[in-house]
């Protein structure tokens, strides 16, 4: 699951896939250093098998993107997410001790589906 940093001062938002907390401060596997006293850390509800197969923080924006601005405007849209956040969590810890797996999923499968999903929102 994917993360959202923001800074209380600046109102700055990033976004990573991973944090470490490390006493007073907070670490993303960007190599963004946060101290935690400064910024707000809230889980994503996010693209479980994109994020399990180590997708770039972009192609995980982009199908959550989709998402927000497609899937979820329609019935079926909208049943597909809800049962992709049923479901999705359970793929993402079947995929995880996989590396061929993954990255044949992340290679062929995710990357095709964004490629997709970029042309849609292009068109826009």
């Amino acid at each position: 699951m994917g993360y959202t940093i923001k800074d209380r001062e600046t109102g700055e938002i990033k976004q990573a896939l991973n944090v470490e907390i490390e006493g007073e401060f907070i670490k993303t596997d960007r190599g963004d250093i946060f101290h935690g006293k400064n910024v707000v850390v809230e889980k994503e509800k996010n693209c479980f098998v994109a994020t399990a197969v180590g997708s770039d923080i972009d192609t995980i924006n982009t199908l959550k993107l989709y998402r927000d601005k497609y899937l979820i405007k329609s019935q079926t849209g909208n049943l597909f997410v809800h049962l992709y956040y049923l479901v999705g969590p359970y793929l993402a810890k079947i995929i995880s001790p996989y590396p061929k797996l993954k990255n044949f999923l992340k290679d062929k499968i995710i990357k095709s589906i964004t490629q997709r999903v970029k042309i849609i929102l292009n068109n826009s």
